[in-house]
């Protein structure tokens, strides 16, 4: 009986750490994918805040 014990404690251990690990790696791609999308969420403003320092030059000429 105990070691049936035991061996359902290991196997929930395995799991545990298992799960833990997994959801780790997670956490790094959620952070990776975040800061990807941070970085194209500027794209339009940065192409916005050009389009109007060209109209302005163009129209002080």
């Amino acid at each position: 009986m105990t070691t049936a014990a035991e061996s359902v404690t290991e196997q929930v251990g395995k799991a545990n750490e298992s799960f833990s690990r997994n959801m780790s790696s997670e956490k790094e791609a959620m952070d990776v994918y975040t800061k990807r999308l941070n970085r194209i969420a500027l794209i339009p403003t940065g192409i916005l805040v050009v389009w109007e320092l060209i109209r302005l030059i163009l129209s002080l000429i």
